[in-house]
C-alpha cells in the first residue's frame, strides 16, 4: 500500500529559536531563570555535521591468499556537531549558547558579553525555521521547513577578527546528545485538528534531529531575553 508523502526543497533560513534547558535536557520547572529563550534572524548559516562511528571490518585469507572471510558490523550514528555563524551580535543568544555571561548597562539593559575561562555546561534546544520550494498555498497557509536539536551542549565563541568590514561570529564545538527530555516540546509547531499544538509524537530518548514541513508560522525574531512563558510556551507542572 502507498503512502502519500510531501517532497520538498529547503531554502533560505528565517527564524532560529533557543531554550535553555536544565541538566537532563529537559525545559527547566521550579525556578528558571529569567532569561531563557530568545529568537534572532541574524545569522548567516547553520552547519549540522553527523559523526558516524564506522563499523569494524574483518578480512582473512586462507593460505593460498584468497579471501575467506569478509565481514562489516553496521556503522553507528553518534551525533551532530553545530556551528552557527551570525551577522549580528545579540548577546542573549550567544550567553545562552555559550554560558558566557551578558553585560548590562545601568539601565540594566544587555549591551553586550563577556567571555570567561571553565568548563562549558549550557544546555539548549534549537529550532530553526525556513523557506520550502515548491510552495504549496492551496491549503490556505503557507508552509515551512521546522528542524529541531532537542538537547545540545558544548558551545563556545569561535575566532574573532575585527577589520574593515562585518566582524562575523561563530559559535561552534555544539554537540546533539541522547537521552533528551523534550517531549513534545513546549510550543505549539504543527497543526493538529486544525488549531496549532505541540508535536503529536514526542522525541524519543535516541533522537537527535527532527526536520518536518509544517503550517505554523515561526516566532518574531526580538533583540531580548525572555522567559518561556514571554515566548509563548507553556512550562511543565513536574
Amino acid at each position: 500500500m502507498s503512502v502519500p508523502t510531501n517532497c520538498f526543497n529547503i531554502v533560505r533560513g528565517k527564524v532560529m529559536r533557543v531554550t535553555a534547558l536544565d541538566e537532563c535536557g529537559a525545559v527547566i520547572v521550579g525556578s528558571p531563570p529569567a532569561v531563557e529563550v530568545a529568537v534572532t534572524d541574524g545569522l548567516i548559516s547553520a552547519a549540522l555535521t553527523a559523526e558516524v562511528e564506522e563499523g569494524e571490518e574483518i578480512r582473512d585469507r586462507n593460505w593460498s591468499g584468497a579471501l575467506c572471510v569478509v565481514d562489516r558490523s553496521p556503522d553507528e550514528f553518534v551525533r551532530w556537531t553545530v556551528e552557527i555563524t551570525f551577522c549580528n551580535v545579540d548577546p542573549t543568544v550567544i550567553s545562552l549558547l555559550t554560558g558566557n555571561p551578558t553585560e548590562l548597562d545601568d539601565g540594566m539593559n544587555v549591551v553586550g558579553f563577556r567571555s570567561r575561562a571553565g568548563t562549558i555546561e549550557t544546555k539548549v534546544a534549537i529550532e530553526l525555521w525556513s523557506g520550502v520550494s515548491p510552495q504549496d498555498c492551496g491549503s490556505g497557509a503557507q508552509s515551512y521547513g521546522y528542524t529541531l536539536l532537542p538537547y545540545l551542549t558544548g558551545g563556545r565563541l569561535g575566532d574573532l577578527t575585527i577589520a574593515n568590514g562585518r566582524a562575523d561570529f561563530v559559535v561552534s564545538g555544539m554537540f546533539t546528545q541522547s537521552g533528551s527530555g523534550w517531549g513534545v516540546g513546549p510550543y505549539d509547531v504543527i497543526t493538529s485538528a486544525g488549531l496549532p499544538a505541540p508535536l503529536d509524537v514526542g522525541i524519543q530518548p535516541d533522537e537527535h534531529h527532527l526536520l518536518r514541513l509544517t503550517d505554523v508560522a515561526p516566532p518574531s525574531p526580538a533583540c531580548e531575553g525572555m522567559t518561556l512563558e514571554e515566548a509563548g510556551g507553556t512550562r511543565p507542572t513536574s
